[in-house]
């Protein structure tokens, strides 16, 4: 009984040091997030060329899809325990406001019909504001393909090694259970 059930604590520390548990669905939305802020930098080079009175984005960097994730509980709540995670997602946060910065300062110059000064805080400003936020959102992807990778990991060891175990520490058990009956 002794090797099965060692076989069964070490699968349940096994378990424990690749699984943890996060929303298999976190990278997809953070590929929309990505692609929501290409789609809100394309509105913004519109105003360029389209010659338009004024932006249409949101310039709240709490207010957006991402921000509201960023600074919200979903985001909190992801982090715990995940030192790296925690660290990737925080690097997000400076970027994603420089980013949204960037349109009250564009919509503030192109006000003063400076078109000239306004594309050169596009240009040095906004697009490398988001080439930041597409990095950091592809680190925190990785991270989080990381993590689901250990959680099926996880099931992997559960499935063919502790559930083997536990399968033939019960058999002994009730072998030992028909013999104290006797």
């Amino acid at each position: 009984m002794e090797e099965p059930h060692l076989k069964l604590h070490n699968s349940a520390s096994a378990i424990s040091n690749c699984f943890t548990k996060v929303d298999d669905k976190l990278p997809g939305f953070l590929a929309s997030k990505e692609a929501d802020h290409l789609k809100w930098v394309a509105k913004v080079k519109d105003l360029f060329l389209e010659k338009k009175d004024k932006l249409e984005v949101q310039t709240d960097d709490h207010k957006c899809g991402l921000g509201i994730w960023l600074f919200g509980v979903e985001a909190e709540t992801i982090c715990k325990g995940q030192d790296k995670l925690t660290s990737l997602i925080e690097a997000m946060k400076k970027p994603h406001n420089e980013l949204h910065l960037s349109a009250i300062d564009i919509q503030e110059v192109w006000n003063s019909e400076k078109p000239e000064q306004a594309i050169e805080i596009y240009k040095t400003k906004t697009l490398p504001a988001l080439t930041n936020i597409s990095q950091a959102l592809n680190n925190v992807k990785n991270e989080v393909e990381n993590i689901l990778q250990g959680a099926r990991e996880g099931k992997r060891i559960y499935s063919e090694e502790t559930v083997p175990a536990l399968k033939q520490i019960q058999s002994i058990l009730s072998k030992i259970r028909a013999e104290a009956k006797k």
